[in-house]
């Protein structure tokens, strides 16, 4: 069962922009097999369990957003994760 519940943020990754209409960056633990998507909408998700393969498949797709859609956001566990406005720039992005 997906689970939708809020956490707040223990680790900071750097997230890398994609390019999607609706998803705007995202980053990858390895260590962890944690995925961190942001939305344009400035909301942060966190899937767990996420093959790094699945991860470089979704980065080098020819859509992000239907990768995304199709192969992770339905089929991961996931936490909508509290970002404070102050925080992002915890998070690095890189292109």
């Amino acid at each position: 069962m997906l689970s939708k519940n809020k956490m707040k943020v223990v680790t900071v990754m750097n997230l890398r922009k994609v390019n999607s209409s609706n998803i705007s960056d995202v980053g990858f633990d390895p260590s962890n097999s944690t995925l961190i998507v942001r939305f344009k909408n400035g909301s942060y998700y966190q899937f767990d369990n996420v093959p790094e393969r699945a991860y470089m498949n979704m980065i080098e797709a020819t859509s992000v957003g239907k990768y995304f859609n199709s192969y992770i956001k339905n089929n991961f566990q996931f936490k909508k994760l509290e970002v404070k406005e102050e925080d992002e720039a915890l998070w690095g992005v890189y292109k």
